[in-house]
């Protein structure tokens, strides 16, 4: 939950108070990087006036979106890792009436059905046959829980593994899974990167099955979405992040490798999904 909170300015003449390192945690508040992996959020914020420190700019307008993972257990049990946790958007607004700030946990499909049926029906710590039906009916549950993305006036939340789920930028509802209208063909990656001069934002997805594509996507400034094309690539590596620069796109292929039926079916912890082969060597 993003808030802003007060302090009083000193009276004229008065001494200054000593000014803490600006990496130092005040006393009043939480430690949060001991609260990140750990703790969910209670519940959903809507906007509302946030208390603020100091002055704002008189200038400073919009709204400043963030996302990551807002419930780390469901029904009463932690999930098997941080990285299956639910995503939250927050959002911090600066307008004529000050700063106001939100936060909202994304229901998505997955999660919806989840509270429908009462119990977790995805990740590693369903049982085992569950695990099973969900690799062999090619279904999972889209998080949302990692990253966040503007583009033409919409906002999606981002994870690795699926595709993008579109907010609403106004209220932060969730609106839904979507494949920008048919362009994006499997995975949609966390990614994305930004060519200013091309006025054009770049990302890939992973493809994943019997073979592995890495599909390539433009996503131009007051466009369609666009499919660039799809590459084959060896062996299941893992694709994590690429640079875009005005000229190329750039992907390094390490030689870590994914055990596509480990993460299929969810066998095993996280971890258990990769492989180092460093004799493979790294392709660019």
């Amino acid at each position: 939950m993003l808030t802003m909170l007060t302090s009083t300015q000193p009276a004229p003449g008065a001494q200054p108070a000593p000014q803490p390192r600006p990496d130092a945690v005040p006393s009043h508040l939480p430690d949060l990087s001991a609260l990140l992996w750990r703790r969910s959020l209670k519940g959903d914020r809507d906007f509302g006036a946030a208390i603020v420190e100091g002055t704002l700019p008189a200038d400073l307008r919009g709204t400043l979106y963030r996302n990551g993972p807002g419930l780390f257990e469901s029904f009463g049990k932690r999930y098997a890792h941080p990285f299956e946790a639910d995503g939250a958007v927050t959002a911090l607004r600066l307008g004529d009436d000050g700063a106001r700030a939100a936060s909202k946990i994304h229901r998505t499909a997955g999660l919806v059905e989840e509270r429908a049926r009462g119990k977790s029906l995805y990740g590693l710590g369903v049982p085992w046959l569950r695990r099973i039906s969900n690799g062999l009916r090619g279904k999972d549950k889209n998080t949302a829980n990692t990253n966040v993305m503007w583009w033409n006036g919409r906002l999606f939340a981002l994870m690795e593994a699926g595709k993008p789920t579109e907010l609403d930028p106004r209220t932060l509802e969730t609106i839904g899974e979507t494949d920008l209208d048919g362009v994006v063909q499997s995975w949609f990656s966390a990614h994305p990167h930004r060519s200013a001069r091309r006025r054009t934002t770049y990302n890939f997805g992973l493809e994943v099955g019997r073979s592995m594509r890495l599909h390539l996507y433009a996503l131009p400034d007051g466009g369609a979405a666009q499919h660039l094309g799809a590459l084959a690539l060896d062996g299941g590596p893992m694709l994590h992040d690429f640079i875009a620069t005005d000229d190329h796109l750039i992907f390094f292929v390490s030689p870590v490798r994914v055990s596509v039926p480990r993460a299929l079916f969810a066998i095993g912890g996280f971890e258990k999904f990769f492989s180092w082969k460093p004799e493979l060597g790294t392709e660019v």
